[in-house]
């Protein structure tokens, strides 16, 4: 393996736990959930029952229930990305595995045995390699 994808199929231990369908508590501004996919969907429509989703559920309903964006996409980008964060440095074993890793990141699906690359996710990876390597000469 030369990457870690960051998709809750992936073949790493790493790519699971930092994959937004990941179910551990993430603790943000809007409160406590259940995994960052659920937050993903409750900043587009306010739905309360996805504080406790994770997963495809999270997705399904968030979908079903979306009913247009409360935030600018900096913020929601923003919001995302510090609940990413927190979920990193506050999970021992997510933590652990995080800073002691080194190989990129990447973020695709397999679809018939191919790699698939979604448009527009491309800034989650990046701020994950940033924040490695911003943890990692801090902690030097």
């Amino acid at each position: 393996m030369n990457h870690i994808n960051v998709y809750s199929k992936s073949e790493s231990k790493l790519g699971r736990m930092l994959s937004n369908f990941y179910r551990c508590d993430v603790h943000t501004k809007h409160g406590k959930f259940k995994s960052v996919e659920g937050y993903w969907y409750y900043l587009q429509s306010g739905y309360e029952p996805l504080r406790n989703l994770s997963g495809y559920e999270a997705k399904k309903v968030g979908r079903e229930v979306r009913e247009g964006q409360f935030f600018s996409e900096k913020e929601f980008q923003d919001y995302i990305l510090l609940a990413i964060a927190k979920k990193i440095l506050y999970n021992k074993e997510i933590y652990n595995e995080f800073i002691k890793s080194e190989l990129p990141f990447e973020h695709y699906y397999i679809f018939n045995g191919k790699r698939v690359y979604p448009e527009g996710n491309g800034w989650i990876v990046e701020f994950l390699t940033f924040f490695r390597d911003t943890l990692k000469r801090i902690m030097l």
